[in-house]
């Protein structure tokens, strides 16, 4: 009698098993019940074995099989339902094939959901749209999307953003044998859709899986900055400082905040004569691919061919460029295929003490030492010299190793000047922030710099201190630094 119930089960069970199954009536088959499952997704390997889930992640199951599949790829698994030594339903699989899974593409802001909005006065971050599970929307699943790198070295280890034109500050964590293509690579990555959470702020993020997860559609543009660079590793920072009516530095640089950036590479010195001469030399000024619409009309209309001053005083090639406009540091950076630096880069790199968790005043410390640095007062270089070659002042470097982040010439950076832009957090949160927007007021495209000059006094030396000048300006004073 028991031996035809079983029969009938196994018959019944066939039947079933005629037609692919749902994870969850494969789990219902008695054991030795014959099973066949169809578009079910690749969620983790492990030797011998793997999981699968239903595409919409509403149920999983274990498959025991010599072959190993790729991760996020589409299985369809024959074989016979098990049960094993820990009550997990199985299925001992006697055929795996593998298609692979591209999700259709979506935005960088997609990813993690869709529509957000950071909240500065309940300190909750970016908040997704919430499905049922009250998480928000693709949180596990498997995506794809595309953007531009925009921080790192061609084979850096660490994780790094994407753009893709939405400003959204997606980060791509790494998985094992996968490295950053380089700043300014253009790449379409697929991945698990996730979030993290730094300085209150939760972030889009997507999990690569492999190396099969990133693709290069555009090599990064060729390096041709030659000096040394530093790196800056990924971490909190405190920008700015708290407001006190007797600091006059403090009016435009608070309130302290709490910024993340990603990690990223800095000059170690201030671009000089004989990197510039190289931009020159190749034909920059003349080559209107490297400019942008509003700095390629400046240029004609003054009829630059080089910067300003470039030929006045004794100079030599070991030192800063200066006379430079915005215009002509971006069409330099371009050619060049590196950038300029945002206010946070530059003040992160120029004071930031990670071992103490502290922003120093200065880059070497917070005593302010006139011969730690080429100004107004010191002995080190003559005054009427102006700048001097870059890397005089080793006593005052900063943590980070950069030189002359005080004194010799004030350096743009990236963003337009607006007193009151740490009271206005990004949308994103203050995560990587490019600078702030030009207001519509600013009819003189008034752009950010720091760190003083040779010209300056103790109180311009200030890390934190921020100054803002009319890009087609251009003073004796002021040159750049680059970041990549």
């Amino acid at each position: 009698m028991r031996a035809a119930a079983l029969a009938v089960l196994v018959v019944l069970a066939s039947i079933c098993a005629a037609a692919p199954v749902s994870i969850i009536d494969a789990k219902k088959l008695p054991g030795c019940a014959p099973v066949e499952l169809s578009g079910k997704l690749v969620t983790a390997v492990f030797p011998g074995y793997f999981y699968v889930s239903e595409p919409d992640h509403s149920a999983g199951l274990r498959v025991v099989s010599s072959t190993a599949p790729v991760l996020g790829g589409s299985a369809e698994i024959t074989g016979m339902m098990d049960t094993n030594t820990s009550q997990e339903r199985q299925v001992v699989a006697s055929s795996v094939v593998i298609h692979s899974y591209v999700p259709a593409p979506i935005s960088n802001k997609q990813v993690g959901g869709d529509d957000w909005l950071y909240n500065p006065e309940n300190d909750a971050g970016q908040m997704g749209v919430p499905m049922a599970s009250g998480l928000p929307d693709s949180i596990g699943e498997v995506v794809q999307t595309s953007g531009t790198v925009t921080m790192g070295k061609p084979g850096d280890s660490a994780d790094f953003p994407i753009d893709d034109g939405t400003h959204s500050g997606l980060l791509v964590v790494l998985a094992p044998g996968v490295t950053n293509p380089g700043y300014g690579a253009q790449v379409t990555v697929v991945g698990i859709s996730s979030l993290t959470y730094v300085v209150g702020t939760t972030r889009r993020t997507i999990l690569l899986r492999g190396p099969m997860d990133l693709t290069v559609n555009q090599p990064p543009p060729e390096c041709r900055y030659t000096d040394e660079m530093v790196y800056v590793a990924a971490s909190e920072f405190d920008m700015g400082l708290d407001f006190n009516p007797a600091d006059q530095v403090t009016y435009n640089s608070s309130p302290k905040h709490r910024v993340y950036l990603d990690g990223y590479w800095i000059g170690k010195y201030e671009v000089t004569r004989a990197q510039y001469r190289a931009f020159i030399d190749a034909g920059g000024y003349a080559n209107q691919q490297y400019w942008s619409e509003e700095g390629w009309w400046w240029r004609l209309q003054y009829r630059w061919d080089r910067p300003w001053r470039w030929d006045d005083y004794y100079q030599v090639d070991e030192q800063p460029v200066m006379g430079v406009s915005p215009y002509e540091m971006d069409a330099y950076c371009k050619w060049a295929g590196v950038r300029r630096s945002t206010e946070a880069e530059w003040e992160k790199a120029a004071c930031w003490d990670p071992v103490l968790g502290h922003a120093r005043r200065y880059p070497w410390g917070d005593v302010w030492d006139v011969e730690k640095c080429n100004n107004a007062n010191d002995s080190v270089w003559p005054f009427n010299s102006k700048t001097g070659p870059v890397g005089m002042y080793p006593d005052g470097v900063s943590y980070y190793g950069c030189y002359d982040m005080a004194g010799n010439v004030y350096e743009w950076c990236r963003g337009f000047h607006i007193r009151d832009w740490y009271s206005h957090p990004p949308a994103i949160g203050w995560i990587d922030p490019e600078g702030a927007d030009r207001p519509e007021y600013d009819y003189y495209n008034t752009q950010a710099y720091r760190g003083g000059s040779w010209y300056s006094v103790e109180v311009s030396m200030r890390s934190a201190f921020r100054f803002g000048q009319i890009a087609s300006l251009y003073n004796a004073d002021i040159g750049f630094r680059v970041t990549r």
